[in-house]
């Protein structure tokens, strides 16, 4: 029978005395599985009311995947149920430990909060500890198992009948649950250390640091441009370029400010959501959304920014035009069902509808709506002051120079005025 970990990597896939090879060893060795295995059976106990003498389960230690953060591995019970144990890879510094104790309680609670709330689909949590030497000997979480794959994984050709319009639709309604699944303030959503209070925003980490709840979205927009240069600038603090890059974006962020959203609310980001955190079946259906661990409460232009429908068109074949279409499907639809919901229109609508209809130019409380913002120019200049990627700056920058000041005035002009200046932090 096919299991989640049959396509999954083992130690064999990495060469032997390889650095993440050793650290995979370290971290196997560090486990307790017999623990995980107890709270496995525990857990789905409470889950469907499987009796504990019923039921035993199995870890291949031998298959599993890994990510930046963390190794996933498969739980399989004797009945044929498969859930996924994600698991902290490597050790950390004990400085940091609430820090990531705290980030790893706000993804449990924002995976929660997100299937609450919307139709988006999101692995349940059955039980997670977030302890850094938990029992088990890392911090934990063991989750339900989705089926599906991340889009790259499926067999298509560019002919595939409906291929990029059924993906576009789906990625709107992604899109549209968290547009409206908003918060008055900015900032991380915890629900407590058992994960099961009232949801809060809470600190959000800005820079390897931990920041308050912000308010409004031109405190948050400044304090992360802010961050960004000051980085950029310890990192190269004679580089006369960068300091005209790091003045570009920040005198460019008032521009994508919405007044009309400054104040909230304040939509749930994902702030990963790109084609490796979504799965889908072999008919293109959107079967899980993963990966939260990023995510948070932002501006609505964050949100816009911070999605990379871009990289759901795959193929290296895919021209440039080709993504500019895909985007225009995603908004086009995203605009459908804005109407839909602001002008209480019934009925299945298709973006060809749109070409007889106007778009959405406000919401019913009076607000700008993601896709015409999407839409926009300074959708473009958002995405790129957004980034804190220190060495793209300038890239970054030249993008929104050439949206900001087209040819009327040179980056060499604005280097002879702020190359020598510090740059706002």
């Amino acid at each position: 029978m096919e299991t989640p970990s049959n396509e999954w990597l083992s130690l064999e896939s990495f060469r032997t005395g390889s650095d993440t090879r050793t650290a995979l060893e370290e971290t196997l060795s560090e486990l307790n599985f017999g623990c995980l295995c107890s709270r496995a059976i525990i857990a789905r106990s409470k889950v469907d009311g499987t009796r504990h003498a019923n039921i035993t389960c199995n870890i291949n230690k031998g298959r599993f995947k890994i990510g930046r953060h963390y190794l996933i591995m498969e739980v399989a019970f004797m009945d044929n149920v498969s859930w996924i144990a994600r698991i902290q890879r490597a050790r950390e510094d004990p400085s940091r430990s609430q820090m990531e104790k705290t980030a790893f309680e706000c993804e449990v609670a924002t995976m929660k909060v997100v299937r609450e709330h919307t139709e988006i689909p999101v692995p349940a949590v059955f039980d997670f500890d977030a302890l850094r030497l938990s029992k088990v000997g890392r911090r934990y979480m063991l989750m339900e198992h989705l089926p599906g794959r991340p889009l790259h994984k499926i067999e298509r050709s560019e002919t595939s009948a409906g291929f990029q319009d059924k993906v576009a639709r789906q990625l709107a309604d992604v899109l549209f649950e968290l547009q409206f699944l908003a918060f008055d303030r900015i900032g991380r959503l915890w629900c407590g250390r058992s994960g099961r209070r009232p949801v809060q925003v809470i600190q959000m980490p800005l820079n390897r640091e931990l920041v308050h709840p912000f308010n409004t979205s031109l405190e948050y927009f400044h304090a992360i441009r802010g961050a960004a240069n000051k980085h950029a600038m310890q990192e190269a603090p004679t580089d006369r370029n960068k300091r005209t890059a790091c003045w570009i974006l920040s005198t460019a962020t008032p521009r994508f400010v919405l007044s009309d959203r400054i104040h909230g609310p304040f939509p749930l980001a994902h702030l990963d959501l790109n084609s490796e955190n979504c799965l889908f079946d072999d008919q293109f259906n959107l079967t899980g959304v993963i990966d939260w661990r990023s995510a948070q409460a932002v501006p609505m232009e964050h949100l816009a920014a911070c999605s990379d429908i871009e990289s759901f068109c795959l193929n290296t074949q895919t021209s440039h035009r080709s993504t500019r279409e895909f985007k225009r499907l995603v908004v086009d639809y995203l605009a459908v069902k804005e109407r839909s919901r602001f002008l209480v229109l019934g009925g299945e609508s298709s973006p060809q509808s749109l070409a007889s209809a106007q778009m959405p130019s406000k919401d019913n409380m009076g607000r700008t709506p993601l896709s015409e913002f999407m839409d926009s120019k300074e959708a473009e200049i958002a995405g790129q002051c957004m980034s804190s990627t220190s060495s793209l700056i300038v890239l970054e920058a030249l993008t929104v120079h050439a949206l900001v000041y087209d040819d009327h005035v040179s980056w060499d002009q604005l280097k002879a005025v702020n190359g020598n200046t510090k740059p706002p932090t």
